[in-house]
C-alpha cells in the first residue's frame, strides 16, 4: 500500500504564498474573549461566553501556529503572527473570564451573607 503523501506547496495559482488556516478565526476569537472577560462578574452564564471564545481562539491559535511553523515559506507572514496573537489573548482572555467569574461568586455570596 502506497502512503498518498501531498508533496505540492499551498500556494495560489500566481505562486504567492497562501493564508494559515484558522489564523484569522483564532485572532478574531481571542479578541472578542479579551473584549468581553469582564462580563463574568455579572454571574457563570454571562461568564461562558469569553470563556469559550477564549478557548476556541487559543486552541485554533495552536493549531495554526503549528501549521505555520511546519513551513513558513508557504504561508504569509502575517498570518503566522496572527495565529501567535490569537492564541495568547484566547489565553488571557479565558483566564481573565475565570477570574472575574469568582470575583462575582464572592460578591454574591459576601452580598447576600450581609443581607440578613
Amino acid at each position: 500500500m502506497e502512503e498518498n503523501m501531498n508533496t505540492q506547496t499551498p500556494t495560489t495559482p500566481t505562486g504567492q504564498p497562501t493564508s494559515v488556516p484558522g489564523a484569522i478565526i483564532a485572532f478574531v476569537f481571542g479578541i472578542i474573549s479579551i473584549g468581553t472577560f469582564y462580563i463574568g462578574w455579572l454571574f457563570v452564564v454571562p461568564g461562558l461566553i469569553p470563556l469559550i471564545f477564549g478557548i476556541i481562539g487559543w486552541s485554533k491559535g495552536k493549531k495554526a501556529e503549528k501549521i505555520y511553523n511546519e513551513n513558513p515559506g508557504n504561508y504569509v507572514k502575517a498570518h503566522g503572527t496572527f495565529a501567535k496573537i490569537g492564541k495568547i489573548l484566547g489565553l488571557i482572555g479565558w483566564i481573565l473570564a475565570i477570574l472575574f467569574m469568582i470575583i462575582g461568586l464572592i460578591v454574591v455570596l459576601v452580598a447576600g451573607s450581609q443581607m440578613f
